[in-house]
């Protein structure tokens, strides 16, 4: 699938705007300074005046080079969820799916196992921010005691160590080293199931 970036301002959309042709041979809308309604699909060019027109593609886009992306359904290929009752839930795809709030945010799946795995990892973490008694960092304060947990490979074991004041992105921090080992004890199956699923073993 071919995807373009607008060289100069249309009526309708800005330079620098995202498009893609669609399996009808439509260029459409992918991201950029519109807002699309879930359900939408805004078409720039149908197939027929590309075709009729092929010097629009050369003349006011430029082609962008492949890179790496996330699986969407295709129209009629199924995709889950987790829905609103913590169910592993699916819908059919569409040309919108990769644009929609569930696609965005990581709820969306290619199976059903997925989905569910997804809703487990949910659950634990929450789990385990709990285990943190409502503990903030402030990371103004470098005297403020601040511990996070890391996984040993080598030893495989959990372990801990006192932040100080580099901030790891994602990590759960408490405020002593009582209260961490509490949740290890506690919640060891949940600090396990975090661990694999945020390495992509699970």
């Amino acid at each position: 699938m071919k995807h373009y970036k607008l060289l100069k301002d249309l009526p309708t959309f800005k330079a620098g705007d995202e498009f893609e042709i669609n399996n009808r041979g439509d260029l459409i809308f992918v991201r950029g300074t519109q807002e699309v309604k879930e359900g939408q699909t805004l078409i720039a060019y149908t197939n027929s005046t590309l075709e009729k027109f092929p010097n629009i593609l050369e003349d006011w886009f430029e082609e962008m080079s492949e890179q790496y992306k996330r699986w969407r359904a295709k129209e009629n290929e199924r995709y889950y969820f987790v829905d609103d009752w913590g169910d592993a839930d699916w819908r059919y795809g569409t040309e919108f799916a990769s644009r929609g709030f569930r696609y965005n945010i990581g709820n969306y799946f290619k199976t059903e196992e997925e989905a569910k795995t997804y809703k487990e990892y949910l659950l634990a973490k929450q789990v385990l921010i709990y285990d943190t008694k409502g503990f903030v960092p402030d990371w103004k304060n470098f005297n403020q005691a601040k511990f996070e947990v890391f996984y040993d490979h080598g030893g495989k074991t959990l372990d801990y160590l006192e932040a100080g004041d580099f901030q790891t992105i994602g990590a759960i921090y408490f405020e002593t080293e009582e209260d961490i080992r509490e949740s290890f004890e506690k919640h060891k199956e949940q600090w396990e199931i975090v661990r694999e699923y945020e390495m992509g073993s699970r």
